[in-house]
């Protein structure tokens, strides 16, 4: 007896559709390609650009992972509570926070604070430039790293408008083969417009290539220009010739001989006296007070 009944129609229909699959390899609607595993099981992939692995870049974790292990507990956090870092955070006393310090005044190991402070609670991109590593210093390297990070955050959000650009730049750039500088500037800059509050911490700015740091100050001018979702902070020498008009400076020269950076000074050769179990206490206080009184000049 043929069973007519409605559910049995149903089910018949919805087995006859499966079928169609059954000898199919691979299939395309719209943008996805379809692959067939096995018998009616099937996955998708979204023209090569459901990840960011197509865009080659230089991997500031390995900078960041080398400078945090060296922070010495409860330095740093000078920075965290200074009014103005405070402010910046807050989106209350413009959008650029810079850094300034001679070399070897600990710039990097702030902004690695810094950085791992933000990134429990907020968005945060990075980048330190270095002169040990070429293509670290790099201009290309620079913004491609940053689309790279941006890329995955938006990919992992499932952020659609930043898919189309991402496949945009994807297509034009034959999968990645070709990228340029000025379509990667205008990616970044469409990619960041389209998420919520945003912070960008850039390290040594000064280490960037002599030739390309007029557009690197230029970048930096349009991402505040532009992007009024976008905080930036950024460390170098203080010889860079930043001209954007709404720019808080901590200077960390002048902090020496503030609280700041002569407390962690302090604090980073207590912990080193502090091995040195042969030594008595007066030499320890002596080299203690040497080393502090020559870190500020004195």
């Amino acid at each position: 007896m043929t069973d007519n009944s409605p559910v049995n129609n149903q089910l018949q229909t919805q087995a006859s559709d499966i079928s169609l699959f059954n000898n199919c390899s691979k299939f395309i609607i719209g943008q996805s390609t379809i692959n067939v595993v096995a018998g009616n099981q099937y996955n998708t992939q979204s023209g090569g650009n459901d990840n960011a692995e197509w865009i080659k870049a230089p991997n500031p974790f390995e900078n960041f992972n080398a400078a945090y292990p060296k922070i010495i507990e409860g330095t740093g956090t000078w920075l965290l509570d200074h009014e103005s870092f405070q402010k910046w955070k807050s989106n209350l006393n413009g959008s650029l926070l810079w850094l300034q310090g001679k070399a070897g005044s600990g710039k990097t190991f702030l902004c690695t604070n810094v950085i791992n402070d933000l990134r429990k609670n907020c968005t945060v991109f990075f980048y330190y430039f270095d002169t040990r590593d070429k293509v670290k210093a790099d201009y290309q390297g620079f913004i491609s790293s940053l689309l790279c990070q941006v890329a995955k955050e938006a990919i992992e959000k499932g952020n659609a408008s930043a898919q189309i650009e991402l496949e945009k730049l994807y297509n034009s750039s034959k999968k990645g083969d070709f990228l340029v500088a000025e379509n990667i500037e205008a990616t970044l800059v469409n990619l960041v417009m389209t998420m919520g509050t945003t912070y960008v911490i850039v390290d040594a700015m000064d280490e960037c290539a002599e030739e390309y740091q007029d557009k690197l100050l230029a970048l930096v001018d349009k991402f505040l220009t532009k992007l009024k979702n976008c905080y930036m902070l950024v460390s170098s020498r203080p010889h860079i010739d930043m001209a954007h008009k709404e720019v808080g400076i901590i200077s960390l020269d002048n902090q020496l001989s503030d609280v700041g950076i002569g407390s962690d000074i302090k604090k980073y050769v207590d912990t080193k006296l502090q091995k040195q179990r042969a030594w008595s206490p007066e030499l320890k206080a002596e080299i203690k007070d040497t080393l502090v009184n020559s870190a500020n000049g004195q």
